[in-house]
């Protein structure tokens, strides 16, 4: 597994493991409302929910024009 992932992924990753959105959720202490709205992108992730899925945010420079 790559070192790197998304936000999407993780929660991915969390619902296989706890079987729904609902249990991943109440394991996190979050709402399954919430998260399932971050994993298909309708919501922007906090730094709150960042931390609470273990993930670190790196921002990525990518160099435009010439």
């Amino acid at each position: 597994m790559s070192k790197y992932t998304t936000p999407a992924e993780r929660i991915e990753q969390l619902r296989r493991k706890y079987g729904s959105y609902r249990k991943a959720a109440k394991a996190l202490g979050v709402s399954a409302t919430h998260l399932r709205q971050v994993a298909v992108g309708d919501r922007n992730i906090s730094d709150e929910m960042v931390q609470k899925l273990g993930l670190i945010a790196e921002t990525k420079y990518r160099r435009w024009g010439t």
